[in-house]
């Protein structure tokens, strides 16, 4: 429900991060080394260009359940 942890060092230590939703989320796709998106519950998009350190949400004009996210290239998703 809107959490998110990260690690640095290969799984040793988890740091919780703020998605700023409560919506349940259900995937990842890491497009770089500081770029990711997260879809979830309510047809939310989050992404990110800062290492996952803000989270923004990306609307995608519907209300219902993503599952998953692909993108075949960097910028087409």
């Amino acid at each position: 429900y809107g959490v998110l942890i990260s690690t640095n060092d290969y799984g040793n230590t988890w740091t919780k991060l703020s998605s700023g939703t409560n919506n349940l989320l259900n995937c990842v796709k890491i497009i770089d080394h500081s770029s990711a998106y997260i879809v979830g519950e309510g047809g939310i998009i989050l992404k990110t260009k800062n290492n996952g350190n803000t989270w923004i949400d990306d609307n995608s004009g519907i209300s219902t359940r993503l599952v998953s996210v692909c993108f075949p290239e960097n910028n087409v998703g």
